[in-house]
């Protein structure tokens, strides 16, 4: 009988914790698919990651935005095949509030397997009927790269 008690006490808390999880990692699965498709230079598998109003920007060093469309970041991906672009993630943070997430990481980025530059992604995320999608992609981009 305690037993059950205890059960009905505390399975909400339970139930709480494994959720988070849950999403979490779903929001992780679409983000490294993402970087699967940017490494792989497959823009059909990045673009299953994206709303269809996704935003792409940079924030340059003077602390202004640049927007890149998607389009031509995905032409920029296959216009020369024999380009190598790799970016590897790190400390990947996720913050989730019903169907708003966000998800910030830092990242080294390589051309040719050199390192170009790195920084820090943020990436929104909505969750809609098919699941979660980016709705947007900032990110910081430095030389300095200890």
């Amino acid at each position: 009988m305690r037993v059950l008690i205890f059960l009905i006490l505390f399975s909400p808390l339970v139930t709480a914790q494994v959720r988070p999880s849950e999403e979490t990692n779903a929001i992780n699965s679409v983000v490294q698919q993402f970087f699967d498709g940017l490494n792989k230079k497959n823009t059909t598998l990045i673009k299953t990651t994206l709303l269809p109003s996704c935003r792409l920007e940079t924030t340059e060093a003077d602390g202004s935005v640049k927007n890149v469309s998607i389009p031509a970041f995905l032409k920029m991906l296959v216009s020369n095949p024999k380009l190598i672009l790799e970016e590897r993630i790190r400390d990947l943070q996720v913050n989730t509030d019903g169907p708003l997430a966000m998800a910030w990481m830092d990242y080294h980025f390589f051309v040719n397997e050199k390192l170009s530059h790195c920084g820090s992604n943020l990436f929104v995320l909505v969750q809609d009927t098919e699941g979660w999608k980016v709705h947007s992609i900032i990110d910081s981009r430095r030389k300095n790269c200890d």
